[in-house]
Formats: C-alpha cells, structure tokens, sequence
C-alpha cells in the first residue's frame, strides 16, 4: 500500500525524497513494533536479542562493554542497563579483566547461549516469513540503497 493511501492524503507527495524518507520510518516503526511482540515471547527485548547476537558472532568468548557498546552504535551507559537486566536473568555474567580490574568481559552463561541459540532459530523463520515477498535481487539493492544513506558523508 502507498504511503500517500496509508496515510489518507488527499495528494501525493511533492518530493520523492522526502516520500521515500518517510517510507523508510513508517517502516522502521512498524518493523519495530512487531519485533517487540515477537522478542516479549521470549522475555527480552530487541536490543537485549541484538547484544546477545554480538557476543555469539564476534567471534570471541567475551567482549568488553566497551566493545558491545561499539558494534551495536550506543553509549557505554546504555550497555550497562542492558547487561545488567541479561545478569539478572542469568543470560550473561560478568568476568572481571585480570590485567585491568576496571573493566569486565562479558560472555554467555550456559543458559544465555541456550536461549539465543532458541531464539535465533524462531527468529530466522520469522525473518523468512515477513519477507517472503522480497526477491534475493530485492533485498540486496534494499541493502544497497541502506548502506549508501549509511556512508559518512550522508548523515
């Protein structure tokens, strides 16, 4: 459905930019909502899924807050409440660095790797379900197009 028509314009937009800008909002949001529905069945949310999804692919049994915080583009604050809830229901544990005491590795609990390695899964179908309707072909130029907005000198 056209923007234009989901919104109840009475014309179409002026500026396709701008058409386009909105489009990818309206979708981000909606995207947003269902994933929280989805990941509440799981008693976590999005980010608390995407902190766990870092630590299983970074290819190392722990990482610093620091570098949590990093590769998922929030402050050092944000990764602390974040942890935090994952330490309270057992999904992560903290490990304090031996060569600096002021920093801590995180890294899964048995239960942690369990529960992600559950999630991923369902996660996947979900994934495959919503965007049954996108073509390989479709999702790369969506990729393509994401990425150039991405680039430093656009933002």
């Amino acid at each position: 459905m056209s923007l234009q028509r989901e919104l109840k314009l009475p014309q179409p937009f002026q500026n396709k930019k701008h058409e386009a800008l909105l489009n990818i909002l309206r979708t981000a949001s909606l995207l947003s909502k269902r994933g929280d529905s989805f990941f509440s069945k799981y008693e976590v949310t999005m980010a608390q899924f995407n902190l766990l999804m870092v630590l299983k692919y970074s290819g190392l049994a722990h990482l610093t807050q620091s570098e949590i915080a990093e590769r998922l583009l929030v402050n050092r604050a944000n990764i602390t409440g974040l942890i935090d809830r994952l330490e309270k229901t057992g999904l992560v544990e903290r490990m304090p660095d031996k060569k600096d005491r002021r920093h801590y590795f995180i890294t899964f609990t048995s239960k942690g790797r369990k529960t992600v390695d559950q999630i991923e899964q369902a996660y996947d179908k979900e994934v495959n379900l919503l965007m049954r309707d996108i073509s390989d072909a479709e999702a790369s130029e969506v990729i393509r197009v994401m990425e150039k907005l991405r680039e430093p000198d656009a933002l």
